[in-house]
């Protein structure tokens, strides 16, 4: 097998075109121009994509914010034509397809159901809460995201709705490369960070523990007591059966959701274009890496 690293989609489709290569990694509005190709595949993997606030600072602390930002986004919107990758609207804190119940074989995801509502007149009750609460009229926030298409354009359409409904906030998207953008994060730095996880041993607690103030991976400093307490319960196996974990971790996502501690965004897709040449190629439902081993060429 032979491998080219290419710098964009541009030349990954090209070659492919060209029948230089026979398999491609896709993303973002590349997807959509092969749409209706037979050689498109497209799946969902363990990724999800969300909102930090930073609960260091005292405006973006306050929960009513955070609320009113959550409400503000047509996730279906966000993910059919902003994306328009194939990208699904989150329903929890938990990726479809990541976790299923031994005990009836629902996925978890699907079992929570959709938390995350879209609804602009309850965003601006929040965010007049919001504003009497901080005491602002006016409020700036910067939003850190990664310096590629598919994060500017998200940022982009949260910070339109913000500046077309809800009168006072500003939002400035801030683009920096990965490794930068992590770093800064990581320390601190930001006051709404577009962040996302990737999920890798089908179990809910992992993207649960991205809200528990303990977890070094929590860049939002949200410490809340309670959410902390069931995080503890839900990581005692010891003296909690396979089916009181499962209900611990719906508690959890449920009253993370309701807190809005993070805001979920989106889960992700994995699109390649194949060769119908290419026999056996499979790929992770977790990473969306292709799985080579058992492919083969006509």
């Amino acid at each position: 097998m032979k491998v080219q690293v290419v710098k964009d989609d541009t030349t990954g489709t090209n070659l492919f075109k060209g029948n230089k290569v026979q398999e491609t990694a896709i993303s973002g509005q590349t997807v959509s121009q092969f749409a209706n190709s037979k050689n498109l595949n497209t799946h969902l993997i363990s990724r999800m994509a969300f909102l930090e606030f930073n609960y260091k600072k005292s405006a973006t602390s306050n929960e009513n914010l955070s609320k009113a930002i959550s409400l503000l986004l047509d996730r279906k919107t966000m993910t059919s034509k902003v994306l328009a990758d194939g990208s699904v609207p989150a329903l929890n804190m938990v990726p479809k397809g990541d976790s299923t119940d031994t005990a009836n074989g629902k996925d978890f995801a699907g079992e929570v159901g959709n938390l995350l509502s879209y609804n602009i007149k309850d965003a601006q009750k929040d965010w007049k809460l919001a504003q009497k609460q901080l005491g602002k009229k006016k409020l700036t926030l910067t939003m850190l995201v990664d310096n590629t298409t598919t994060d500017k354009k998200v940022g982009q359409y949260i910070q339109g709705q913000a500046h077309k409904y809800l009168k006072g906030l500003t939002i400035d998207v801030k683009a920096m490369p990965h490794a930068q953008h992590i770093g800064v994060a990581s320390n601190g730095g930001y006051d709404i960070n577009l962040d996302g996880w990737t999920g890798d041993n089908q179990d809910p607690e992992e993207f649960l523990q991205l809200g528990n103030g303990e977890d070094p991976v929590n860049f939002t400093k949200w410490g809340d007591k309670h959410y902390t307490k069931l995080m503890n319960e839900i990581d005692d196996t010891n003296n909690h059966t396979t089916s009181e974990r499962w209900a611990l971790m719906q508690e959890a996502d449920k009253y993370l959701m309701a807190k809005q501690g993070i805001v979920p965004l989106y889960q992700s897709t994995a699109s390649h274009l194949v060769s119908k040449d290419v026999q056996g190629l499979t790929y992770s439902n977790q990473s969306g890496d292709a799985l080579y081993q058992y492919a083969s060429i006509k």
